[in-house]
């Protein structure tokens, strides 16, 4: 995205702004982190439809982020089901032994409620990672950990002029440190 740069530690700045002078909008929704004022959100990528940033003039009820708001909006829906699977096989590690390796699966899915009146789009992101330190014990050697997001919009078209909808965001994560602790 044109004046965007991320840096070493994955943050995104805009037109050369810290992270936390931007207003983030999910569908709308301010979803800015409201104690750092960063972006935290994890999101499927196969749900995203668009990306705007708007930055210098730009209307008032985006004045929250004095350099800017930046804008994803998401999957809809449509009146054929569909379906997408990416990565959805983990791979295998073999560094001391057979393990699973580092896995990303993502799946989405959207469809018709009501044909003509009635749409829903749920999109899953999950990450699992699991690193091994050669050298030590068995046992005290590895550490994992998963996070995941899960976005699951409905939208219904009451009237030509009234449209209803609803987001519903998750993101659940764990992690369990087995690796070497304070002696």
């Amino acid at each position: 995205m044109p004046g965007a740069v991320q840096d070493v530690t994955g943050s995104t700045h805009f037109d050369g702004a810290a992270e936390n002078q931007v207003l983030y909008l999910l569908n709308g929704f301010n979803i800015t982190d409201p104690v750092s004022g960063r972006f935290h959100t994890r999101l499927g990528i196969e749900g995203v439809r668009s990306l705007e940033h708007w930055s210098g003039s730009y209307s008032p009820e985006y004045g929250q982020g004095s350099a800017g708001a930046f804008a994803i909006s998401t999957d809809t829906g449509t009146d054929r089901l569909h379906a997408t699977a990416t990565n959805f096989i983990p791979s295998a590690d073999f560094k001391q032994g057979l393990h699973l390796g580092n896995w990303t699966p993502r799946f989405g899915v959207s469809g018709p409620i009501v044909r003509g009146r009635a749409w829903f789009a749920d999109n899953f992101d999950g990450e699992y990672d699991e690193a091994i330190v050669t050298g030590l014990p068995s046992g005290q050697n590895t550490t994992s950990g998963w996070v995941g997001s899960n976005l699951l919009h409905g939208q219904a078209n009451l009237t030509a002029s009234n449209i209803l909808y609803a987001d519903f965001l998750s993101q659940p994560g764990a992690a369990e440190p087995r690796g070497p602790g304070p002696a």
